[in-house]
């Protein structure tokens, strides 16, 4: 299998369509082939192995209560990795990692995955949680920034991400595991509104930004068993830095391969545009399309 095929329109300018994004069907949870993931209600009891979403995300928030249920017992959150396929749902060894613990040395603490990350705090709490006791997270990325929040408090904090979209979930990590209530999903905006507010396109003195290092965007397991195949037309700000800043969905496909397009782009490179020799923020459409030809 061929992996999808990307083409980047740096020259089309003047591009005044609205964003349009794909329905987003149901939010659900898929354990792995031998998890130990039993179901109450709105209670997931991952006493072993892993439990991963259904859908790729971005931008997330993603709020929910946990608590362990015995002392040495632990959990974790999984962000923005990528799955194997096939009859088990194994996560690549990419994305981040967030600590369930009891322990106030190491509840909330964000680690890599394998993706580069930069931690900027982490606040230890001197108590720690009573086992049985449940405690509320928000686990909240945006862009190059993860945020972890226990109880209305912000304990962790690490920026600089390169991994920008994925699968999210959890996993028992010791003991008997860890308990979620009430887990909540909700993708953020990868734009301001409005867009780009006063970032020039191309021409009248502004040049066209130089690629120089590009990714191939990742197709979700779901939409290559529906041999979903197209475009993905994107519109993008790169920075003074030759970084990507806000991207929007032009031109959508999928739900999901919108999600792992906009990941994608986000994590390009470039030379940046200049103006009078002056390196310049500018819009710029790329357009990324999944084949699944031979």
């Amino acid at each position: 299998m061929r992996l999808p095929l990307l083409v980047l329109l740096l020259a089309v300018l003047g591009l005044t369509a609205a964003p349009v994004d794909a329905a987003s069907p149901p939010f659900k949870w898929m354990p792995d082939n031998g998890a130990n993931v039993r179901v109450d209600g709105n209670l997931m009891m991952v006493r072993s192995g892993i439990v991963l979403g259904n859908l790729a995300v971005g931008d997330v928030s993603l709020k929910f209560d946990a608590r362990v249920p015995a002392t040495g017992a632990s959990g974790r959150v999984i962000l923005h990795t990528l799955i194997k396929g096939g009859l088990s749902f194994q996560p690549f060894p990419l994305g981040y990692s967030v600590e369930l613990s009891e322990s106030g040395a190491a509840a909330g603490r964000i680690t890599s995955r394998g993706s580069r990350m930069r931690e900027l705090a982490f606040r230890q709490s001197a108590d720690s949680a009573m086992p049985g006791t449940f405690q509320t997270y928000e686990v909240r990325v945006e862009h190059h920034d993860l945020r972890v929040f226990i109880d209305g408090t912000l304990v962790s904090h690490a920026t600089d991400l390169d991994q920008f979209a994925g699968y999210i979930g959890f996993e028992a990590a010791g003991g008997r595991g860890v308990e979620i209530r009430g887990a909540r999903v909700a993708r953020l905006p990868a734009h301001g509104d409005p867009f780009a507010q006063g970032v020039p396109h191309p021409g009248s003195g502004v040049t066209l930004p130089r690629l120089v290092e590009e990714f191939r965007p990742f197709y979700t397991v779901e939409a290559m068993a529906a041999h979903v195949t197209g475009r993905v037309m994107l519109e993008a700000v790169v920075l003074e830095d030759g970084s990507v800043g806000e991207v929007r969905v032009v031109r959508s496909l999928d739900c999901d391969l919108d999600e792992s397009a906009v990941g994608t782009l986000r994590r390009w490179r470039f030379s940046p545009a200049t103006k009078l020799g002056v390196p310049t923020a500018v819009v710029i459409t790329a357009e990324l399309a999944f084949s699944l030809a031979p």
